[in-house]
């Protein structure tokens, strides 16, 4: 009996022996996983303020150099999407540890998201096209397909415009709010015609007959001079 209890005494400072040593190893662990957080946590604070702070000497920047509205506004709408995907780039890289599985599930995400949303991307992507340097204001008077009216508001997917009735200056409004897909500006078929601020250019047709025994050289240098 007491080489059988001596026996279980060695197994038990056996034991005691290994959970000690496990326990100061999930110790250690656990203490070098908190000093990995608190380094990753820090390394985020810093890349986000440094994102926060080129996009905020970006808007000054903006403000100082650009002076028209219109285009300073288009400046600040691709800073805040810059600034955003800036974001979003820092917390991915900031908290994911396989790159790779990521990037294969960010290219099916991408993939399924570019077919289901095909339109609405087109529209934005025409959106840019739209207030650009030869795009249309609000205010201005514009024709799509058979729909002549005023534009009344330029949104990021669609535009809206006020339908005219006819062709002409003293046109009156109809009282429609006529809604256009941005991706008009991509379509052939449906043509976007922009009158220039100012005008008004009207197509008059005027018949002259002339007899057959005229002198149509003559006429000609006549009408040309006219």
């Amino acid at each position: 009996m007491l080489v059988s209890l001596g026996k279980q005494a060695i197994l038990l400072d056996l034991y005691k022996r290994n959970l000690s040593n496990w326990q100061a190893e999930v110790s250690t662990e656990f203490k070098q996983s908190i000093e990995g957080l608190l380094v990753r946590v820090v390394g985020l604070v810093i890349a986000l303020g440094a994102v926060l702070i080129i996009g905020e000497f970006w808007r000054r920047a903006i403000f100082r150099y650009v002076h028209d509205v219109r285009r300073r506004y288009q400046f600040l709408l691709m800073r805040k999407i810059a600034l955003w995907c800036g974001v979003a780039l820092v917390l991915i890289f900031a908290f994911v540890t396989e790159l790779g599985a990521v990037a294969t599930f960010a290219g099916l995400i991408t993939a399924g998201v570019a077919l289901a949303l095909q339109n609405v991307i087109v529209s934005i992507v025409g959106y840019f096209f739209l207030i650009g340097k030869y795009g249309i204001r609000v205010g201005d008077r514009v024709q799509v397909g058979t729909v002549t009216g005023e534009v009344v508001d330029i949104g990021l997917v669609r535009f809206h415009l006020m339908e005219l009735s006819g062709g002409t200056a003293d046109s009156e409004p109809t009282g429609r709010i006529v809604a256009f897909s941005n991706a008009v500006v991509f379509q052939s078929t449906a043509g976007l015609f922009k009158q220039i601020p100012g005008t008004n250019f009207i197509w008059h047709e005027i018949v002259l007959k002339f007899a057959p025994e005229s002198d149509y050289r003559a006429i000609r240098d006549r009408v040309g001079r006219n």
